[in-house]
C-alpha cells in the first residue's frame, strides 16, 4: 500500500476477507482504488487486483464518524494555511501562555499544523504533544480555580453563573480553543452538560434540560408543574443560589415583586422564570464562547450535528472498550497477538479500572480519550495510526512514543511484574523526551 497519508476525508478499511478498500466520506462512496495511486500504472495480472475483482465492494454507510469527516473537509476547504505553528509554553504557566499566544494570532495562522514546545523539554511534536496540550489546556480551563465552569451534580460541566463580565475574553478564548480542537481533530478533557451543546447549536432550552445540570432541582420543579394544587406550598418568586463568596443567597425572579407568592394561576410564569434563570443567566458568556468558536468553525456548519453528536465529536467516546482496543492493535516482530508477553499484557489491561486504562491511554497516545469511531481512528503523526506494541530492545520500564501511538514493551514472563512496572511508568513518567 502507498505510504503517504490519505487525502482528508478518506479512510482505509478491510473487507471480511481482508481485502483493502477505501471510503470517501465527502462524496459517500467506496472504492478499491487507492486515492493516492490515481493514475498509477497497474499490472493486469497483479494477484491483488484479481482478488479485488472477486471481492464484493462494501456499500457506503453514513454514520457519525463519516459526517464528522465530511464537515472537517469543508472546514479545511474554507480556511487553511499550509505553514507550521510552533507554540512555546511552560507547563507551570500553561493556561496564561496559551491564552496570550492564541489570542495574539489571526485565525488563519491558527489553522497551521501545530507543534507544541514545552520549556525545558526536548521532545519533538509529531502529534502526541499536541494531543496532550489540548487535554491539559482544557483541564485548566475547566478547573474550579479559574471560575469559568462548574461541575454539575450530574458530573458534567456548565458555565458557572458566578463568572463575571471580566471573564468574557477568557470565554472567547475557550471558544477559540474548542474551535482549534475541532479543526485539528483533537479532543477536549471532559464533557459539558447537554444544555451547553444545545446552546452552541442555537437550539431552544426547556425546563426538562435542567435535569442534565441539577437532577434534584428538576424533580422539584416537575412536581410543581404536575401538581393540581400548590396553594399551600409556600412558594415565592425567588430561587436559592450560591454567590461568588460561597454563601447561599435568595435571588428574586421578579425584581419588582420579590415577595410575590406562587399560585395555581401563576405557576407557569414561575416555572418559565426559573428555567430562564438556570439556563440563560450565562447567555453573555456563552455568546462570547460562540464568537470565539465561530472564528474557526462556523456554528452553522456544526448545526448538522445533534447535541449528543456534538458531545462525542468534541469529547470522544466515554468508555474505553478493551475488545475494540485489542482488535485495532498492531505488533512488531516477534510480537503477535498470540505471543506470551502480549497475552500477559492484555490480561493486565483487563484487570485495570477505567481510570487506570485512561491513564495508560494518556501515557501511550497523548490523550486519555478514545476518538470518535473507536480505536481504528487513532491518529499518529501522519494521519490514522493504530496502536502498536513493539519489543523493547534494552531493559527497563515500558516506554511510550505517544506521537506514534507506540508502546515498547519488555519481554516479561511474570504478569505481576508487568503490571507493577507498567503502572509505575504510567504514573511516574511526565513530560516528553525525544520521540
Amino acid at each position: 500500500m502507498a505510504e503517504a497519508p490519505l487525502p482528508l476525508g478518506w479512510e482505509e478499511a478491510t473487507t471480511e476477507k481482508g481485502v483493502h478498500y477505501f471510503i470517501d466520506h465527502v462524496n459517500g462512496v467506496t472504492t478499491f482504488q487507492d486515492p493516492r495511486l490515481v493514475g498509477a500504472v497497474t499490472t493486469p495480472n497483479n494477484k491483488k487486483n484479481k482478488k479485488k475483482k472477486k471481492e464484493k465492494l462494501p456499500k457506503f454507510k453514513r454514520d457519525l464518524y463519516s459526517k464528522s469527516q465530511s464537515v472537517l473537509v469543508r472546514l479545511h476547504q474554507r480556511l487553511q494555511d499550509e505553514g507550521q505553528l510552533q507554540i512555546n509554553i511552560s507547563r507551570d504557566n500553561l493556561l496564561e501562555d496559551s491564552f496570550n499566544f492564541i489570542t495574539s494570532l489571526d485565525v488563519t495562522t491558527l489553522t497551521r499544523r501545530l507543534f507544541i514546545k514545552y520549556e525545558g523539554e526536548e521532545g519533538l511534536d509529531y502529534g502526541g504533544m499536541s494531543r496532550e496540550w489540548f487535554l491539559s489546556l482544557s483541564e485548566k480551563i475547566l478547573s474550579p480555580d479559574l471560575g469559568l465552569f462548574l461541575r454539575c451534580s450530574t458530573g458534567y460541566y456548565m458555565i458557572d453563573r458566578r463568572s463575571h463580565s471580566r471573564d468574557i475574553e477568557y470565554f472567547r478564548f475557550v471558544g477559540m480553543t474548542i474551535g482549534m480542537a475541532l479543526y485539528h481533530g483533537k479532543l477536549f478533557f471532559s464533557y459539558f452538560s447537554l444544555p451547553f451543546y444545545k446552546s452552541l447549536l442555537d437550539k431552544p432550552l426547556e425546563l426538562c434540560d435542567i435535569q442534565y445540570e441539577d437532577e434534584n432541582l428538576y424533580k422539584n420543579l416537575k412536581k410543581i408543574s404536575e401538581a393540581e394544587d400548590i396553594s399551600t406550598w409556600d412558594l415565592f418568586f425567588s430561587v436559592s443560589d450560591i454567590d461568588a463568596e460561597g454563601k447561599i443567597v435568595e435571588v428574586p425572579l421578579k425584581p419588582d415583586a420579590p415577595d410575590e407568592a406562587v399560585t395555581n394561576q401563576n405557576k407557569n410564569e414561575f416555572l418559565e422564570l426559573v428555567t430562564n434563570y438556570y439556563l440563560h443567566t450565562t447567555d453573555k458568556q456563552m455568546n462570547a464562547l460562540k464568537e470565539g468558536l465561530n472564528q474557526l468553525v462556523p456554528i452553522e456548519l456544526l448545526k448538522e450535528f445533534e447535541p449528543e453528536e456534538l458531545e462525542q465529536l468534541m469529547g470522544g467516546s466515554k468508555d474505553l472498550d478493551l475488545i475494540d482496543f485489542k482488535t485495532n492493535t498492531e505488533y512488531g516482530e516477534p510480537y503477535t497477538d498470540s505471543h506470551p508477553v502480549i497475552k500477559l499484557f492484555w490480561e493486565v489491561l483487563s484487570s485495570l479500572s477505567q481510570d487506570e486504562l485512561k491513564a495508560f491511554l494518556q501515557f501511550s497516545t497523548g490523550t486519555n480519550k478514545v476518538p470518535l469511531g473507536g480505536f481504528s481512528h487513532l491518529y499518529g503523526s501522519q494521519g490514522p495510526q493504530k496502536f502498536q506494541i513493539v519489543p523493547k530492545k534494552i531493559s527497563g520500564l515500558p516506554t511510550a512514543h505517544s506521537c506514534f501511538n507506540r508502546l515498547e514493551l519488555p519481554n516479561y514472563t511474570d504478569k505481576e511484574k508487568l503490571k507493577k512496572e507498567l503502572l509505575f511508568a504510567i504514573t511516574e513518567t511526565k513530560g516528553f523526551g525525544l520521540e
